[in-house]
C-alpha cells in the first residue's frame, strides 16, 4: 500500500491542510477544515462531468472557510456557483454531509444519500435528546468508575446532533449516480454507519471511500444512529465488498489518495482480529472484568491513558462491539449485556 500524492502524505504527516488538486481530467480533491479531532482535513472530490457540470461528493464542515475552499475549487475547475448540480454525502457524519445544506442554499445543487441512512439520519436526531440519559445507561452497563462519569456525560453533551435537513434524492445499494454521460456505483458499506456508502468510477478506476476505508486510522464502527446487528460484523463483512475493487485509486475521507485496496484491507482484518483476540483472552482470565476493565488493558495504539473524552467513549462502544462479535451476544436484555 502506498501514496499516491507525495504532497498529500506529507501534510497529513506534518497535521496541515493540502492544496486543492486536479489529480484527473475533471476530478479534483477539495481539501477541508475539520475541527474538533486528531485529524486535521476532510477530503472532498469534485467532479466536473462531459457537460461543464459540477459533482460534489461529502461536503465536509458547515463552516466559512470551507465554503470559501469549495468555491475556490469550482473556479479553478472553470465552473461558477449554479453549475454544481449535485452533492452526494458519503454518510451522516457533519465532516461529510453537514456543509451539504449550506452549499445547496448558494448552488441549488440537489443532496443526495442512501435510503438506509437517511432513515437512521432522521431516527438519531430524534433521539438526540435522550443521549445524556443512553449515556448513562451506557456507562452504567460499562461500570464505569464514578469520577470518570462526569468527563464522559460532558463529551457526550458536546457532541453535534445530527442535522435534520431534508435531502432532495434517496439512492439504494448498486444504483448509479449519473455524472454527465457517465455514472457512480453505489455500494453501501454499512459498519462506520448503518447506511454508510462508498462510489465506484470505473471508468477511471477511482473508489471514493469516506470513512469506510483509510490509509492509516481504523474507522470506529456503529457510529450512525440505531441499527440492527453487530456493526463490527457488518463493517468486515463490507470489507469483503470492496475487493474487486483491488486496483482502482482510493480516494478516502481523511489522510491521503492511495493504491493497495487489497493490503490495506488485510491489515484493518488483521488489526481487528487482533483486537478480538486479546479482548477475548482478557474475558477468559478475568470473567467478570466489566467493559471498562477490559478497555483499559487494550492495547490501544495512543495508548490508554491518551484516550479521552469522545474518544474513551468510542473506545468503550468498540471494546463492546468486540465483546458482542466473540460471544455472539447481544444487548438487548440486562441479563445478557456484557458487565
Amino acid at each position: 500500500m502506498h501514496a499516491v500524492d507525495e504532497e498529500e502524505l506529507h501534510a497529513y504527516r506534518e497535521r496541515r491542510l493540502p492544496p486543492a488538486k486536479q489529480f484527473r481530467d475533471g476530478v479534483w480533491t477539495v481539501p477541508l477544515t475539520l475541527p474538533g479531532t486528531s485529524l486535521t482535513t476532510s477530503f472532498a472530490y469534485l467532479i466536473v462531468d462531459d457537460r461543464g457540470k459540477g459533482h460534489l461528493i461529502d461536503a465536509g464542515w458547515a463552516l466559512p472557510a470551507n465554503v470559501t475552499r469549495i468555491r475556490a475549487v469550482l473556479r479553478a475547475a472553470g465552473l461558477n456557483d449554479g453549475d454544481l448540480v449535485q452533492i452526494v454525502a458519503t454518510h451522516l457524519h457533519p465532516d461529510h454531509l453537514g456543509g451539504a445544506e449550506l452549499v445547496r442554499s448558494f448552488t441549488g445543487a440537489s443532496v443526495t444519500l442512501l435510503d438506509q441512512e437517511e432513515r437512521s439520519r432522521q431516527a438519531a436526531h430524534a433521539e438526540f435528546g435522550d443521549r445524556i440519559a443512553r449515556v448513562e445507561e451506557q456507562l452504567r452497563r460499562w461500570r464505569v468508575p464514578a469520577d470518570e462519569k462526569q468527563v464522559l456525560i460532558q463529551a457526550a453533551a458536546e457532541q453535534t446532533p445530527p442535522s435534520a435537513f431534508p435531502v432532495d434524492r434517496l439512492v439504494v445499494d448498486g444504483g448509479h449516480l449519473a455524472i454527465g454521460d457517465g455514472a457512480l456505483e453505489v455500494i453501501h458499506t454499512p459498519g462506520h454507519t448503518w447506511g454508510h456508502i462508498c462510489l465506484a468510477d470505473h471508468d477511471r478506476k477511482l473508489l471514493f471511500t469516506g470513512d469506510h476505508l483509510l490509509p492509516t486510522v481504523l474507522p470506529a464502527v456503529g457510529t450512525g444512529g440505531p441499527g440492527e446487528g453487530n456493526p463490527l460484523k457488518a463493517y468486515l463483512g463490507s470489507l469483503s465488498k470492496l475487493e474487486q475493487y483491488d486496483g482502482y485509486e482510493v480516494c478516502p475521507g481523511h489522510g491521503y489518495r492511495f493504491l493497495g485496496l487489497s493490503e490495506r484491507i488485510r491489515g484493518i482484518e488483521r488489526r481487528h482480529r487482533t483486537r478480538s483476540e486479546q479482548i477475548a483472552s482478557l474475558v477468559r482470565r478475568d470473567p467478570d472484568a466489566s467493559i471498562w476493565q477490559i478497555a483499559e488493558r487494550v492495547e490501544w495504539s495512543a495508548g490508554w491513558k491518551n484516550v479521552i473524552g469522545a474518544h474513551r467513549l468510542s473506545a468503550l462502544a468498540q471494546t463492546e462491539t468486540h465483546l458482542l462479535a466473540v460471544t455472539e451476544q447481544e444487548p438487548d436484555r440486562e441479563s445478557k449485556a456484557p458487565r
